[in-house]
């Protein structure tokens, strides 16, 4: 298995585009999901809301059969967790950290976007991560 880069441009529009706007636009944010659609709304979790944006599509990210995505240049696919870790250049541990609502300190309905933006920014600047995932 070959060590992946960290893509900072891919985590820095994740952060700074995709989950402000969410933030911003008052949209449901759910991290138990990657991603459902109500009658009047929609509700993801960083992932969910990650695919569903018209830049990250662009560049192979998109939900298939309710799960993250990702097709490269060269038509390899990747299934989940595996999508965003190869989609957005992370260890293991960094997916888990960022992606899994069981590393976080609260409930999963009190996990924010803004959580998700510190630990993004936090492993942008780190590198490494203070979690990984759940033993």
């Amino acid at each position: 298995m070959t060590d992946l880069k960290l893509n900072i441009s891919r985590l820095k529009h994740l952060s700074d585009h995709v989950l402000a706007r969410v933030e911003l636009g008052g949209l449901r944010f759910d991290m138990r999901t990657w991603g459902k659609t109500g009658e009047c709304d929609s509700a993801a979790c960083a992932a969910g809301w990650a695919a569903r944006d018209p830049v990250f599509q662009s560049q192979g990210l998109s939900i298939k059969n309710f799960w993250p995505n990702y097709e490269t240049e060269k038509g390899r696919e990747f299934c989940g967790f595996e999508a965003l870790r190869q989609f957005f250049g992370l260890s293991r541990n960094q997916v888990y950290f960022l992606f899994d609502e069981g590393t976080y300190k609260c409930q999963y309905d009190q996990i924010t976007p803004a959580d998700v933006r510190a630990r993004i920014h936090e492993v942008i600047s780190f590198g490494d991560c203070s979690q990984g995932q759940p033993e």
